[in-house]
């Protein structure tokens, strides 16, 4: 049975950490409350090996580090705590990557900084999403809810990349391990058989013609070759800079036949989390608007979101602000209007995010179940192609030796 570790809260405030064995979190938590403790936070322990410790040298922290600190403030900020008090209690329990950020984000509130702007000095670590969430949240009455469903939403997203990542990591040894067995051939096997074919009358093989060539090209210009590399990557660095090749790229990618519906759900689920998350808890729409006009990366759904600004400002509503992207997501844009029609949009916000990141994840492992044969396939004939190759000047190696 897992082992966990948890931190929980006390009737009279005071910090608790201890262990639990328990079949799940939930039941971690069902424990915690029998011995009338708040949970804050409870993670497995005992099933990694060194490299899950948080070692004491630096670094960045990590993604799921972050995570937690949003929810165990939330979690505090919700039993009544005051934010400079919260912050201390989790900075003492903090991970040594952590640690010294918060000490520097308490200095700052103590002074007179708002939390988002302590925050704000501190974008390694606190991206600019959460940074502007947890502004607007400052600005309710539902400040802890705010922060307990940013950390939901920062956990989904993890668990997105994490998923990705994961799906990711066959295909690239397939890939590595595929150009190795390329290189071998091409600089080991190829350079081996080549002399034997340097008699006068003897026409080598297409392979062995074809890495002489370029060997020799390679060694007669290349002062030329290595120019002609440094142009042509400054040449799309320039490209990739230009704004309207961006936009085009941008808008390209989104209406890419199996990569672009990924992009647009990722994009779409990210923009209704924050959307949802802020108008559930009483901020007003514009103000929503205003806070996530930097969540998209892509340049098209960020356009439509400060466009959207704009006209929510003259009185347009949401469903319509947003109708830029009706190209791309009508059906979340049609869920919007409904919501707006009943008086639910921060609902429907929500479960459409839901809906997005359910479709992504979908979409991801289809698209890797494709990838992967595809890369099998590809690979396979190449180095069967080039070890036929192969195959064949040892062959006539045999005829000349036969012959003579």
């Amino acid at each position: 049975m897992p082992n966990y570790a948890f931190k929980a809260f006390d009737a009279r405030g005071a910090l608790v950490e201890g262990r639990a064995e328990a079949p799940s979190k939930a039941d971690v938590s069902a424990q915690v409350l029998r011995q009338n403790l708040r949970l804050i936070s409870a993670e497995e322990v005992g099933a990694g090996g060194f490299w899950t410790r948080d070692f004491k040298f630096g670094g960045r922290p990590k993604a799921r580090q972050v995570v937690d600190f949003v929810r165990e403030l939330a979690t505090l900020t919700e039993a009544g705590l005051t934010i400079d008090r919260a912050l201390r209690l989790v900075a003492q329990h903090a991970p040594a990557t952590l640690k010294p950020r918060l000490n520097a984000v308490i200095e700052a509130v103590v002074a007179g900084s708002s939390f988002s702007q302590a925050l704000g000095q501190h974008r390694d670590v606190f991206s600019h999403d959460v940074i502007e969430v947890i502004a607007a949240g400052e600005k309710t009455r539902a400040f802890p809810t705010v922060l307990r469903n940013l950390a939901g939403s920062l956990e989904r997203r993890g668990a997105i990349r994490q998923r990705l990542v994961s799906a990711m990591v066959y295909p690239a040894m397939l890939v590595v391990m595929s150009i190795g067995a390329i290189a071998v051939v091409l600089t080991v096997l190829v350079p081996a058989l080549a002399p034997l074919f340097d008699d006068p009358g003897v026409t080598p093989p297409p392979l062995i013609r074809l890495v002489n060539g370029v060997n020799a090209t390679v060694a007669q210009s290349w002062p030329l070759i290595l120019a002609g590399i440094a142009a042509a990557a400054a040449g799309i660095v320039a490209l990739v800079r230009h704004p309207g090749l961006r936009r085009w790229v941008a808008e390209a990618s989104l209406r890419a036949p199996l990569l672009g519906p990924i992009l647009v759900g990722v994009e779409a689920g990210r923009l209704c989390r924050v959307l949802g998350t802020l108008v559930s808890a009483d901020v007003s729409l514009p103000a929503a608007i205003a806070a996530s006009r930097t969540i998209p990366n892509n340049p098209v759904f960020r356009d439509a979101v400060a466009e959207a600004g704009r006209r929510m400002v003259e009185g347009a509503r949401l469903s319509q602000s947003l109708d830029r992207l009706q190209p791309y997501m009508p059906v979340v844009l049609n869920l919007i209007a409904t919501g707006e029609q009943v008086n639910r949009v921060g609902e429907i916000l929500l479960h459409a995010a839901d809906m997005q990141e359910t479709e992504s994840q979908t979409r991801i492992e289809r698209l890797m179940g494709l990838l992967v044969p595809l890369l099998t396939a590809g690979m396979g004939l190449t180095i069967g192609g080039l070890v036929f190759s192969v195959m064949s000047a040892i062959l006539s190696v045999n005829d000349l030796a036969t012959a003579h």
